[in-house]
């Protein structure tokens, strides 16, 4: 069962049943718990780990410690601590440098953002930057066609292009299974769902290189000059020449 499928995540109501000082058998940690300062509870996860700036082992027992709690919730047992410590710290350690900081247990306490959701919202931003790129103007403040701008749009364009679409699939039969592989090159997904954390760093590095690019290059942009046309073999010059 996964965090989407169960109610809204309860911390401190001791009127619920299935909130997490119920369900927490060992009664130090929920009183550890009910302890924590109100100003604290009203902290958001992106304010608590910037003021706490957690180490590897507090995110850790913050994500075995709500796995934990979704089990519980799913299976209607209780929250066990030995399942929270367990291959991360020893009971000790939880006792000695987790309990008595109010501030690092309220963090291992709150909710963690659903990762769907945090995917969802990076990759809005994201898109709602590179709109803000396509919509800037083709001209420079001189009127004329601003060749950083122009072509940093055809590369977004290309590039999301790819994405939507998927690049090219080549299908091998193997025993009597179709054996789907998709370029490695550009690798393109049936719908956007499929983005991905490393997805997203692509764009999110391309739309700051652009950025960069436009901003050197915007005060010094030169007019786009239209290609040399390509010599006619009945180009009547040329003819002459060669008579010559």
């Amino acid at each position: 069962m996964t965090t989407n499928d169960l109610a809204p995540y309860t911390v401190y109501d001791v009127d619920d049943p299935r909130s997490v000082v119920n369900l927490m058998l060992s009664k130090k940690t929920k009183e550890a718990i009910l302890a924590i300062p109100e100003d604290l509870r009203g902290f958001s996860e992106h304010e608590l780990e910037k003021s706490l700036k957690p180490n590897s082992t507090d995110q850790r027992l913050r994500i075995t410690f709500w796995y934990e709690y979704d089990k519980a919730q799913s299976t209607g047992e209780s929250m066990q601590l030995n399942r929270i410590v367990g291959g991360v710290c020893t009971s000790e350690y939880w006792e000695r440098h987790v309990l008595v900081k109010p501030k690092k247990l309220a963090y291992i306490t709150t909710p963690p953002v659903d990762y769907v959701v945090s995917m969802k919202a990076m990759l809005a931003k994201s898109m709602n930057e590179i709109d803000e790129i396509l919509s800037l103007p083709n001209l420079d403040t001189k009127g004329k066609p601003n060749k950083t701008v122009i072509e940093a749009k055809i590369k977004l364009m290309q590039y999301l292009d790819a994405k939507v679409k998927g690049a090219i699939i080549q299908r091998m039969a193997v025993h009597e299974k179709r054996d789907i592989r998709i370029s490695k090159e550009d690798e393109g997904f049936d719908s956007m769902e499929e983005f991905g954390p490393e997805d997203l760093d692509k764009i999110n590095s391309r739309i700051d290189n652009v950025k960069k690019m436009i901003k050197k290059n915007d005060d010094n942009s030169e007019e786009i000059k239209p290609p040399k046309p390509t010599p006619s073999i009945y180009d009547p010059k040329i003819v002459s020449e060669e008579k010559a």
